[in-house]
Parts: C-alpha cells; sequence; structure tokens
C-alpha cells in the first residue's frame, strides 16, 4: 500500500468513535491493559478506541474457551492476540469452520507497515513467513505472522564453564568427550573452587526439551540431535537419530557421567531458569558448578560476580562421522494473532494488527517506551548483529506498563530484535561477554546443512502425530 503516513493514520477522525475489541491472556505483571503504554500508543495512531476481553490460563486454555463460546454462539472479541502456543492445525480448523477469517485479501488491501519489515527478509524467510501459515486444504492463511530473523541464540546446547576452575587445575577447556570426561572428573576430586569442601558439581544442565538438557550437548558428540525436531533429514530422506547405535553410545556415556556423579542428577528435576541460576550464581559468591546449560540472559538474571568466571563451552568433536555438531534451530513463524468472524469492521481490525507492524509501535511491544525503556543508538549487539536498541531498562518485560510483556505479532528484524547494552552496564556487559563467547562455542561444532523445520500438517494428520508424538518423545 503506497500511501504516505499522513494520509494513512489515523484510521478514525477525531470526530468519531469507533471501538475494537481484542481477546488477550491477561497477565499479572501488566498494571493496566487500558493505560498501558502500548495501549495508548496504538490508540492516539490509529484513532481507535480498544477495549480488551481477557482471558484466562495459556493460549491453548485460551483457545478453548474460545471454542466453547463459538460453540453457545456468544459473540467473541473482534481480535484474538498473542495465543502463540497456538497450533496453525487449530487454526485451519477454526477457519475452515468460519469462525476466524482469512486474512489473504486484508494482507493484499490494506498491508502497509507489515510489507516494509517483510521486505527485509531473505527470499527463503519470505516463503516460509506465509507457505506454513497456508492451510493446506483451503488456501486460507488465518493468523497475522509473528516472526523473528534467526538470532545466534537459535543455536541449542549453551553450555558455559568456569575458567577460573580450569586455571586453578592448571587444565584446558575440553573439545573432546575423554577431555570432558578427565576436566568434569577433576571438578569432582580436586577442590578447584578452593574452598576445602567438596560442594562441587561439575557439571549440571535442565530436564526440558529445548536443547538444555545436557543429553542434547553430549549426543551430539556421537550423532546429530536436535530435540525440537527429532527426525533429522539426509537428501530428502528421514532417519530417526534414537534408533541408531551411535545415539545408544551416546547414553551409555551419559550414563557413565552420572554414576560418577560427574553429572549431576538434578539435570533430570531442575526445569527452570531459576533453580539453574542458583546453582550457576549462588548468593554466597562462590562458585559450586563448573559447567552449567542455559542462555546467560535468561538464567544470569541477579548480578554476581561469580558469573564472570564463565566462558561459552564449545561443540565436543565427533566421537562418530555422525557425531561433532552444533545444534541449530530454524526459526519458524507463529500465527497467534487473528480475527473472529465476529468482527464488524474487519478491514479496521487488520489495519490496527498492520500498525502494530510500524517501527516504532513493535520496538514498543519489545523494548518499551522510546526514550524511557531503550534509546536509538547504532552498534553490535550481543548476537553479533548491527542493532539500534539500547537498552536502559533491563526489566521492562518483568515489571511495569510500558507494553504487554510479550511479542504477540510482526517481523522482529536483526536491527530491532537483539539489543545494545549502555557502555556503563559493566552487569549488562558481563552477560554481553559471556553471550559471546557461548556462541562462538555454539556454533564451533559441524553445522549439518539440510535440517528439518516447521512442517504443514492437515488436520487430520496433526492428530495422528499428536497421539504418536508423545510416546516417541517419552521413549526417546
Amino acid at each position: 500500500n503506497q500511501v504516505s503516513e499522513d494520509e494513512w493514520l489515523p484510521f478514525v477522525g477525531d470526530d468519531e468513535e469507533v471501538t475494537i475489541t481484542i481477546g488477550i491472556v491477561g497477565k499479572a505483571n501488566v498494571p493496566n491493559y487500558e493505560t498501558n503504554a502500548y495501549t495508548l500508543l496504538l490508540e492516539e495512531l490509529s484513532g481507535i478506541d480498544i477495549q480488551f476481553q481477557y482471558f484466562t490460563g495459556s493460549s491453548v486454555d485460551a483457545m478453548t474457551q474460545l471454542s466453547l463460546m463459538a460453540a453457545a454462539n456468544e459473540p467473541m472479541p473482534d481480535i484474538m492476540w498473542g495465543l502463540n502456543s497456538a497450533s496453525t492445525q487449530t487454526l485451519f480448523e477454526f477457519g475452515q469452520d468460519g469462525y476466524i477469517l482469512d486474512l489473504k485479501p486484508y494482507f493484499e488491501q490494506y498491508g502497509h507497515y507489515f510489507w516494509q519489515s517483510y521486505a527485509k527478509l531473505s527470499e527463503k524467510e519470505k516463503q516460509d513467513v506465509f507457505t506454513l501459515g497456508t492451510d493446506p486444504i483451503s488456501g486460507g492463511i488465518y493468523g497475522f505472522p509473528l516472526f523473528t530473523q534467526p538470532m545466534n541464540d537459535q543455536w541449542n546446547c549453551m553450555y558455559s564453564i568456569n575458567q577460573e576452575w580450569l586455571k586453578n587445575l592448571g587444565l584446558e577447556a575440553p573439545d573432546t568427550v575423554d577431555e570432558l570426561y578427565n576436566v568434569l572428573k577433576a571438578f569432582k576430586e580436586k577442590d578447584p573452587n578452593g574452598n576445602g569442601i567438596a560442594d562441587e558439581i561439575p557439571m549440571v544442565g535442565r530436564s526440558t526439551d529445548d536443547g538444555n538438557d545436557p543429553g542434547c550437548y553430549l549426543t551430539n558428540a556421537f550423532v546429530y540431535y536436535n530435540p525440537h525436531h527429532l527426525l533429522n533429514v539426509d537428501n530428502g530422506q528421514l532417519w530417526a537419530p534414537f534408533t541408531t547405535e551411535e545415539y545408544r553410545q551416546a547414553m551409555i556415556f551419559i550414563r557413565k557421567l552420572v554414576k560418577e556423579g560427574l553429572l549431576s542428577d538434578l539435570s533430570f528435576s531442575v526445569t527452570s531458569d531459576t533453580e539453574i541460576m542458583a546453582l550457576a550464581t549462588p548468593s554466597t559468591g562462590v562458585a559450586i558448578t563448573g559447567v552449567f546449560s542455559g542462555h546467560p540472559i535468561l538464567v544470569c538474571e541477579i548480578e554476581n560476580d561469580v558469573i564472570r568466571q564463565y566462558t561459552g563451552l564449545s561443540a565436543l568433536q565427533g566421537v562418530t562421522d555422525k557425531g561433532g555438531y552444533s545444534v541449530y534451530t530454524d526459526p519458524t513463524p507463529l500465527y497467534p494473532t487473528f480475527i473472529t468472524k465476529d468482527c464488524k469492521n474487519p478491514e479496521l481490525a487488520f489495519k490496527l494488527l498492520d500498525l502494530m507492524c510500524k517501527d516504532e509501535v513493535i520496538t514498543t511491544m519489545r523494548w518499551g517506551v522510546e526514550g524511557i525503556d531503550w534509546v536509538r543508538s547504532s552498534g553490535t549487539s550481543a548476537m553479533g548483529t548491527e542493532s539500534y536498541i539500547q537498552v536502559r531498562n533491563q526489566s521492562v518485560w518483568a515489571t511495569g506498563n510500558q507494553n504487554w510483556h510479550g511479542n504477540g505479532i510482526g517481523i522482529f528484524t536483526y536491527e530491532n530484535y537483539a539489543p545494545i547494552y549502555l557502555e556503563d552496564d559493566s552487569w549488562g556487559s558481563a552477560r554481553d561477554a559471556l553471550m559471546k563467547s557461548i556462541k562462538e562455542g555454539s556454533n564451533s561444532g559441524k553445522e549439518k546443512t539440510e535440517r528439518m523445520t516447521k512442517m504443514p500438517y492437515t488436520a487430520d494428520e496433526a492428530e495422528i502425530i499428536y497421539e504418536l508424538e508423545g510416546p516417541i518423545r517419552g521413549y526417546v
């Protein structure tokens, strides 16, 4: 839509009063959606009066509540926003049943800001944004895309190792499974933190399927294994890594580490960043963990000098010809926001969604209020990408009434997603340095260039997969 800013905004004149209702899963750390800075910005630019209808629980719960409303013929909100856990198959079913609208013609006629950010994507990314959200049966696009260009934290298996411990014991960071075994054994037996107590945890991860499970890091020395996609692909043919002899060898090695107390069995019960943080950055100020997993910006939320002892741990060299890989998960678009059949003015509702892709609006959605929570600058982010976001308020996603505390729509690019820390933010700089070293370590192994990504399924296919995937993942 090639119109000027003055012609396009606002959508509603001063002498008009038009309301759009947004259904949203309310978050306890948003004090007031009606007076929220992000809400007020949208209203100021669009001229629309935004009202909210609150849903409870998770995104999946909200979809269930919406299904009940539709079945009872109760009026649904004009827009449902930010249901990030809602599957595309569920949207396809809703769309085929006529409960939500096909947005394809609206993109063509009323798209404006969306296309500006879309133009910055690669050809493959452009194709993914629409292909993966298109119903293979009806051809409809029922959800407004949410997509983030691939950052370096797309690399899985983010592990950090205590350099002070290595220095105290005269050791080098390990590159092979044998070297890792020897380092962990020394961490356990030789009091690397020097407090005279056998309190060291040589290595710990978390019981998750997002790459922070130590099994992900260790298994890839033997065979390529991505916990997000259970199947591998070579020359267009799918195969299961967990049925191979190489995977069995990895399990034997992991069992050996656990049996000898080198890999903490807490790794099978700890699930949250907070629990890992207590181990990685204890309040006593004395490190007790040699190797830990997790994204440092998430794990190391509280300033603690212990974290300055860590740098990234490299991928392990291959034990077999199928191993030695870094694990990379391709970013895939979500479709968490849509317009319902009960919307009386779908053109205006779509324009409001499109407005959320405008530069100053999408940055408010993620980073809060410009000039208060962040300022424009130029530099290199912790992800190694050029950015114009310099963060002043690290807690904007945890507290405050600056935004809705979630990414629910639009395209985030390299420039507006990964931030630059202020020069006088020594704590941010410390985490930044750790992030950079983890980035270097995480992608130091072989890269598997042919990878599984999200696949579009029909509703019937998705139902079969739903029945099978749980038991298979349990087995794995």
